[in-house]
């Protein structure tokens, strides 16, 4: 009998950033290190959000079946970075680089009260 592999979920909380040094609005990069299986190896990623390359170990070198990623916000969260989990092939369709930067541009638009409305929250969630 074959075992069937656990599934799991990731939860994130994303927040808005703060002014990065180019002036947008935001996380900056920044390179993490995970334990790698052997001993003394490290695996490093560079990524804006954390929880993109906790998503990528945990898949990769875990190798767990992260059936679900949920992450948590509010209008005003830097939702643009959550590009990175669509395949990068995919990234670079019209549509996609359209909707990325309608979030981008009302995540980092001057009049921060407002944030990423409801409905291009929602088209970017079936996206993602």
């Amino acid at each position: 009998m074959e075992m069937q592999k656990e599934n799991w979920v990731l939860i994130s909380i994303i927040g808005k950033g703060q002014e990065r040094r180019d002036g947008a609005r935001g996380y900056e990069k920044t390179r993490y290190v995970f334990n790698a299986k052997s001993e003394n190896e490290y695996i490093t990623k560079e990524t804006a959000f954390f929880d993109i390359g906790l998503l990528e170990y945990l898949k990769d070198v875990e190798k767990l079946n992260i059936d679900k990623f949920i992450v948590v916000g509010t209008a005003k969260s830097a939702w643009s970075e959550l590009l990175m989990v669509i395949p990068p092939e995919e990234q670079q369709s019209e549509s996609i680089s359209d909707l990325y930067l309608k979030v981008y541009d009302q995540e980092s638009a001057k009049d921060e009260e407002q944030g990423v409305s409801e409905e291009v929250s929602n088209e970017w969630e079936m996206t993602l």
